[in-house]
């Protein structure tokens, strides 16, 4: 699978339930089982991301150019965004006084863990892609002439004349 289509696969994962959630807070208040059913479309979504985690991890580890790496990290990074909002979104709706005591807690204490991988894989995505997206350095001119002077020296070097260089304590 190419990794170009890893963003459009978590975000197509997390669409519907953010739909809802932009739609259904405007129209009306979500009741318990709405609540719930939100609660595991977030799960569902969340076990799409960490496939889609998992994934990128193996091509990172196999190899992949940096161009391409830093677009689909790019568009990861959006579509971390918008699970981040999910994410808030759903605390609040949890946060209210529809669950019950112990569900409300549950389903706080599973957004939070949510919260903390998102944001583990985030800021790996992001260091990643700062060191992908970084400027070549400069190269250092003096070194590739001394390394083209040695070269062709060395080229035209019989033993006996490098034996004396050794013997002097010359580099070779």
């Amino acid at each position: 699978m190419t990794p170009a289509l890893f963003p459009e696969m978590a975000q197509r994962a997390f669409q519907p339930l953010v739909g809802k959630l932009k739609n259904g807070a405007l129209e009306h208040e979500f009741s318990a089982d709405e609540i719930r059913d939100l609660l595991m479309e977030n799960e569902v979504a969340g076990a799409a991301l960490d496939k889609t985690w998992e994934l990128l991890q193996r091509h990172l580890s196999n190899g992949i150019e940096s161009r391409r790496f830093v677009s689909v990290a790019e568009d990861l990074l959006q579509v971390f965004e918008s699970v981040m909002w999910t994410n808030a979104q759903l605390r609040l709706l949890a946060h209210g006084e529809i669950l019950q005591p112990m569900e409300q807690e549950a389903a706080l204490r599973t957004l939070d863990e949510f919260r903390r991988r998102v944001n583990g894989m985030r800021n790996q995505l992001m260091s990643l892609h700062s060191l992908a997206n970084r400027p070549w350095p400069s190269p250092n001119r003096e070194a590739i002439k001394t390394a083209i002077a040695n070269t062709d020296r060395s080229k035209n070097e019989t033993s006996e004349s490098l034996i004396a260089r050794l013997r002097a304590g010359e580099d070779v």
